[in-house]
């Protein structure tokens, strides 16, 4: 009995430990693979404490960012300003986790506000002409971006689709946000085409461009006339004329 009251009594004499961490708003509410998520906060403590801090990436799994071990100084707030790299998880709803953590016990944690993980960039480009004749060179550039506007490097391939089939088909390097094209048409296949871009960067983002209709002509247009128009037996006739494209 005495025992019993010995523990209840140490049990009421030990301070209570308070610890509260708050996390600030966060600036994006939509992120790429391989971006930087700013991650800002406060953390307070009723007690003078070392431990360690955790940053989890928490989606369908947890996926901790940053782990270290911090001196908290009793009832003053310590400060935090991270920025965390996105790894290659599942594109999804997600939030930032930050826990708080002594001799294996979390003394407390908070949950940022959601965002969303996903893998689609955006793309812009130019094309002088949708229409061309065989033998023509085609050209065309463009430039690919994240979301956060940052340029991209990565690869595509261009296709041409001739009835939900791929007709043609040909490799572009995306370097520094750019890519550019130039190629003759002559091993094209003439007719009407759906000409699309799918590209990605090396974290798996990607966006497929449609870049519109593309002719190619293999066609011509003859013109002719005779020198007269009428002519004894015998004499010379006379033909001139062009040829142009179509």
């Amino acid at each position: 009995m005495k025992r019993g009251i010995f523990i209840l009594v140490a049990l009421i004499l030990l301070p209570s430990v308070f610890a509260s961490i708050n996390i600030d708003s966060l600036q994006k509410d939509k992120v790429n693979l391989g971006d930087y998520l700013p991650v800002s906060g406060k953390i307070s403590q009723s007690s003078d404490m070392f431990a360690l801090f955790k940053l989890i990436l928490d989606c369908e799994s947890d996926y901790p960012l940053l782990i270290r071990s911090i001196s908290i100084t009793a009832n003053k707030e310590s400060l935090f300003s991270e920025k965390l790299n996105i790894p290659i998880v599942n594109e999804g709803p997600c939030t930032i986790r930050a826990e708080l953590e002594k001799s294996g016990n979390i003394l407390e944690t908070a949950q940022s506000s959601a965002f969303t993980v996903t893998k689609e960039l955006k793309g812009e480009f130019d094309i002088p002409s949708n229409t061309y004749q065989l033998g023509d060179r085609l050209t065309l550039k463009g430039k690919i971006q994240r979301l956060s506007g940052d340029l991209v490097n990565g690869f595509g391939t261009l296709y041409l689709i001739s009835n939900s089939s791929i007709a043609f088909a040909d490799s572009i390097t995306v370097d520094s946000g750019s890519f550019s094209y130039a190629r003759a048409t002559t091993d094209m296949p003439a007719g009407s085409h759906k000409l699309q871009f799918d590209v990605q960067d090396s974290y798996g983002n990607k966006v497929l461009l449609d870049l519109g209709a593309l002719v190619i002509e293999n066609r011509l247009t003859l013109t002719s006339s005779l020198n007269k128009e009428l002519f004894l037996p015998g004499e010379k006739v006379e033909i001139t004329g062009s040829v142009k494209k179509f």
